[in-house]
């Protein structure tokens, strides 16, 4: 075409002049002069948006941090119910979902409790109390002492116990 581009003779290059934004400069015959007049042109641009898209990419930043800060504070919430009796608690459900007995992620200890306590009956009793500490604990801001930490990992064991009874059937 009339424009120095056509497919036949580059894919939609520049048909003299190289390729790219130098080549389409050379293609229309213009030097370096119009190529710093260009690129002054961009900065500017850059440069001189107007306040409401400052406004914007700072809403868009703000979002993408907080989505960003509440996924880092989920993991640790996570590794926290790790630790103290709670740790004995993970184990506990670590060791139900071997049998398939997952906790859900809506589901409250309480009503994971209930769920497991029907389809393995022998874990009631040991899982209410590694439930209740749990509770106390994660919830109540009760701080795990050295005998209720004790009477949590046997309960604990206790849960172990059952669930390897049961897959050695």
């Amino acid at each position: 075409g009339g424009d120095g581009y056509t497919a036949a003779e580059g894919g939609g290059r520049p048909t003299r002049g190289g390729g790219g934004l130098f080549g389409w400069f050379s293609a229309h015959g213009a030097g370096g002069r119009a190529i710093r007049a260009a690129t002054a042109a961009v900065a500017g641009t850059v440069g001189a948006l107007p306040a409401w898209a400052w406004a914007v990419l700072g809403a868009v930043a703000t979002v993408l941090l907080a989505r960003w800060n509440r996924r880092r504070a989920a993991a640790r919430a996570a590794a926290a119910e790790l630790a103290g009796a709670d740790g004995a608690y993970a184990r506990a459900l670590a060791a139900l979902a071997g049998l398939g007995l997952v906790r859900k992620r809506p589901e409250t200890p309480r009503e994971y409790l209930a769920r497991s306590g029907r389809a393995v009956p022998e874990v009631a009793p040991p899982l209410t109390a590694l439930t209740a500490g749990h509770d106390d604990e994660r919830y109540g801001g009760v701080p795990p002492e050295p005998a209720r930490r004790a009477e949590a990992d046997r309960a604990a064991e206790a849960v172990e116990r059952e669930v390897r009874r049961r897959r050695d059937r």
